[in-house]
């Protein structure tokens, strides 16, 4: 039996992948009058880089929010062609990294920082909002509006937390917890509130359009029992906590009295916010003294 000659070996070369896209760095195209754009790194996919119409920069309702665009060639737009910055996105945080020459059309709106290497040509009537630099050409300006864009303050992140409690209605008589949270500038809080009896958590509850959290407390050991709402903040509020609220809580857990503070530290004046239905006394503690009011 003759054996059978060895197979030749393969000169082909080994198969190859290609390197997935990054998603923080997607292409741009050549031209470009897209939908709004989130904040994030953009490359040309073909080394220029133009925009034809509008381009919207949609900062997301983050003041801090960062782009950038940067092609290996040109940046040109077009005659009456607009960059517009919406949902807190400012030019201050816009940059062009340009490996050659950028020229604005006339009559066309630019938002951003451009950072040309070679030079900058802006024609007639165009307004920026921003800053043109070039390394090693000229900047050419023609009857233009260049503006240094200045970023806004960031607004107030500062909270302030109340807590109030009363007696529900009826038999039973549960404890209802409610933390009121404001903010000290246009944002409003929103997410949820915990609620802590002696440092040890006892629920949490959602603020409403308000800003109210109403939480009914259960479970309660008899005795004096001190109670402190949180708020863990949000990316644009800080976090904040309220003054401790001192409760009496009855057997079963069923409160006894109750009382509201403020967590300002301007005033810690306390109020009845129930009254036993029979009329008997209440006991309040109020900053370490003890009160009596009859009914």
């Amino acid at each position: 039996m003759t054996p059978s000659p060895p197979r030749p070996r393969s000169t082909s070369p080994p198969p190859t992948t290609t390197p997935p896209v990054r998603p923080s760095t997607p292409p741009c195209p050549p031209s470009w009058a897209a939908p709004p754009s989130p904040p994030g790194t953009y490359d040309s996919a073909a080394g220029t880089f133009g925009i034809t119409g509008e381009l919207t920069l949609d900062g997301q309702g983050d003041p801090n929010a960062v782009f950038i665009f940067k092609t290996a060639s040109t940046l040109t737009t077009a005659s009456a062609s607009t960059v517009n910055l919406i949902n807190g996105a400012q030019a201050c945080n816009v940059f062009w990294q340009v490996g050659s020459s950028a020229t604005l059309g006339t009559g066309s709106s630019f938002a951003g920082n451009i950072l040309a290497l070679t030079s900058i040509t802006t024609t007639i009537d165009v307004t920026v909002d921003g800053r043109l630099l070039a390394r090693n050409g000229a900047v050419t300006l023609d009857t233009d509006i260049v503006a240094r864009s200045l970023c806004a303050a960031d607004p107030p992140r500062s909270t302030g937390v109340t807590l109030s409690a009363a007696c529900s209605p009826g038999p039973g008589g549960r404890l209802l917890a409610t933390a009121t949270v404001t903010s000290a500038g246009p944002t409003a809080p929103t997410g949820p509130v915990e609620f802590f009896s002696d440092g040890v958590s006892v629920g949490a509850a959602l603020l409403d359009a308000g800003g109210q959290a109403t939480l009914t407390v259960t479970g309660l050991p008899p005795g004096i029992r001190s109670l402190v709402a949180t708020f863990p903040g949000t990316a644009l509020l800080d976090p904040g906590a309220s003054v401790p609220l001192d409760l009496v809580v009855g057997p079963d857990g069923l409160c006894a009295s109750a009382a509201s503070a403020r967590s300002t530290g301007g005033s810690e004046r306390s109020s009845i916010k129930n009254r036993q239905r029979d009329g008997s006394v209440i006991t309040l503690r109020d900053r370490g003294r003890n009160r009596r009011h009859r009914g």
